[in-house]
């Protein structure tokens, strides 16, 4: 199931907004993560609020034990041992944000009428080149692997594309 992602491995920050964020998506890049992490690649990710028991639970105990981490309640290798988990892709989602190579947001629409339903991903490698893809996928493993979806991928260097590479990072970032 894991995927050879050539792009990730060469990126360092991935930021991606999507409607549903599953921990499962993690099975399909495990391959790509200890390039991404050699690059001290970020993710962010803003995701709406439909989250798996599982996930909410994880993000939180990551988020819990990164901040004893910083707040040096606990040395690094007691961390590790704090938690295990039975899913790798938990452990994964875990350790990633303890660890500070991911971060989420959540998002909500002012009105709590529908959702936040954006499906957005943009790399960046350290020359600052842009790879941005949209479309229909979820980052889950049904988005990817098992649905049928269309995804439109535009490149910074292509002089054409700019300009929309442009409006997706500000609107990224004015999200963030």
């Amino acid at each position: 199931n894991n995927l050879v992602c050539p792009a990730l491995k060469c990126a360092v920050l991935y930021r991606r907004s999507v409607g549903f964020f599953s921990s499962d998506v993690l099975s399909l890049i495990l391959t790509s993560i200890p390039d991404f992490v050699k690059n001290k690649g970020k993710i962010q990710m803003i995701v709406s609020p439909m989250l798996s028991k599982e996930d909410i639970e994880t993000i939180t105990l990551g988020y819990q034990t990164k901040e004893q981490v910083v707040n040096k309640l606990f040395f690094r290798d007691l961390t590790e041992e704090l938690v295990k988990f039975s899913d790798d892709n938990l452990e994964t989602l875990y350790q990633l944000i303890v660890r500070g190579f991911l971060d989420f947001k959540i998002a909500t629409l002012k009105n709590n009428t529908g959702m936040y339903h954006d499906k957005l991903g943009i790399l960046t490698d350290k020359e600052g080149n842009h790879i941005v893809f949209y479309g229909s996928a979820n980052s889950s493993l049904n988005g990817y692997q098992n649905n049928y979806e269309k995804v439109r991928v535009v490149k910074s260097w292509v002089s054409a594309d700019r300009e929309n590479i442009e409006d997706e990072i500000k609107e990224f970032d004015n999200l963030w």
